[in-house]
């Protein structure tokens, strides 16, 4: 029998609002950014969560009351199980399920009927330059990508982008346009939905793994959004979602509005991040150490009642800039706040289970 430990059922059921199942660490695209590179490294073993065991996880997170399942890895595609996880997470009643992927598959993929589920397909490119993208992620990745975003849309997939912020999208072309504005609008070329950005620093934390030197320092960060907003004040000419990371802000707008600055998965225990060598974690910044909050194996979810239980380092009962990001003190003077911070997106979650714009003063 499956069953879930007592302790984590006491410390998530009725919180617990998503799950994160990185279903193998295997993947096709050779990223120098790649923050999972770690799972490579200590899965060598299990580098797939079996179609039974995944399938027990997705159960008992839907009685611990998740309504939305993202399949990632690794690259999930390349999990022999991929369409029939799919299918299993709509019957158990998943309100939302979605999955992220390099698009490197072979575009028959998209149409297998129980691929077609997906509520969400999150498409992963950092540029619109194939140059420039292919140096960060694989040679002929651009092209393979750009042609399955373009099917997927064209067989009615709810499209969606992920793009690291590189030091190149920092910068202007020769027309003087920022290269961010310019990616922002390539994505709307193809038909899109969102574009979602992720940040890329160096904090001195496990995940810090990828040796590159694509990274942004905070200043070029805040400098880039605000160059951003005084380029396009005038009017929004994206019709386009964009989702940017807050990243950092100010000890006083910090302390003026504690409740929504202070967001942080840990504290809230809203979402559950599965790995295939068992571990089960909160914060995605501790991706690659030894600390989780939770197993997994044949028998059940178990509590990690060791000093490795990510919740031990941080203060549960008050709202705090980002714990992890703050320990070593690496962007003062400015206060890191969680990387799932983004304003005003329309994720599901954050809207409906959350309502955490409700907190924005």
């Amino acid at each position: 029998m499956f069953t879930i430990d007592e302790k984590y059922r006491q410390e998530f059921e009725g919180k617990i609002n998503q799950v994160f199942c990185y279903i193998t660490s295997n993947c096709d695209a050779t990223c120098i950014q790649c923050l999972y590179k770690p799972m490579k490294e200590y899965s060598l073993v299990n580098q797939y969560i079996e179609k039974e065991q995944m399938i027990k996880l997705l159960k008992a997170y839907r009685e611990l009351g998740a309504i939305k399942v993202t399949f990632l890895g690794g690259e999930p595609t390349l999990h022999k199980d991929i369409t029939e996880l799919i299918k299993v997470s709509k019957e158990l009643g998943y309100k939302y399920v979605r999955i992220d992927t390099n698009a490197l598959f072979k575009k028959e993929l998209l149409e297998d009927p129980n691929f077609k589920l997906l509520d969400e397909i999150t498409f992963s490119l950092d540029d619109y330059s194939p140059e420039i993208n292919d140096a960060i992620r694989g040679v002929n990745y651009f092209e393979r990508c750009v042609s399955n975003i373009k099917y997927a849309v064209s067989l009615g997939y709810n499209a969606h982008m992920t793009s690291c912020i590189h030091n190149k999208l920092t910068l202007r072309d020769n027309d003087g346009r920022l290269r961010i504005d310019k990616m922002i609008e390539f994505a709307e070329s193809l038909g899109v939905k969102t574009i979602n950005f992720h940040t890329m620093f160096k904090a001195h934390i496990p995940r810090d793994t990828w040796t590159s030197d694509i990274h942004t320092s905070a200043e070029e960060y805040l400098n880039l959004i605000q160059d951003y907003i005084t380029d396009n004040k005038e009017h929004s000419k994206h019709k386009i979602k964009i989702r940017f990371p807050q990243a950092f802000i100010s000890k006083a707008e910090f302390e003026s509005n504690k409740d929504y600055y202070g967001y942080c998965p840990v504290k809230l225990k809203d979402r559950a991040l599965i790995f295939p060598d068992g571990t089960i974690r909160i914060c995605s910044l501790m991706i690659g150490s030894a600390y989780y909050v939770a197993y997994h194996d044949k028998d059940g979810i178990h509590y990690n009642n060791s000093p490795t239980n990510e919740t031990l380092s941080h203060d549960m009962c008050n709202p705090t800039p980002c714990t992890h990001q703050n320990k070593r003190n690496a962007y003062a003077p400015f206060q890191p706040v969680c990387i799932s911070l983004k304003p005003n997106q329309s994720d599901i979650i954050w809207l409906e289970k959350l309502n955490w714009e409700s907190k924005r003063l």
